[in-house]
């Protein structure tokens, strides 16, 4: 199972997933409310969160990166 395919895991029910905790949460709900609650057995589950952790991590990485401002140095 890849995050590419969850629209047609969950169907109408897939929520919006922003890259953050929160959407960590909203997916953890959906999954939990579309196969019960050991959904975490399943194949294919625990590399789907692996995948969405791997993105977190990633976004935040890419947002300290902007977060830099260069600043030359100028010479007197």
């Amino acid at each position: 199972m890849q995050l590419s395919k969850l629209h047609e895991v969950l169907g109408e029910k897939t929520p919006e997933l922003p890259r953050n905790p929160v959407g960590r949460h909203r997916l953890v709900t959906a999954l939990a409310q579309r196969f019960g609650p050991n959904f975490r057995s399943l194949p294919g589950v625990t590399d789907l969160m692996k995948q969405f952790d791997g993105e977190i991590e990633f976004e935040r990485k890419l947002a300290r990166i902007k977060a830099i401002k260069y600043e030359p140095k100028r010479s007197k």
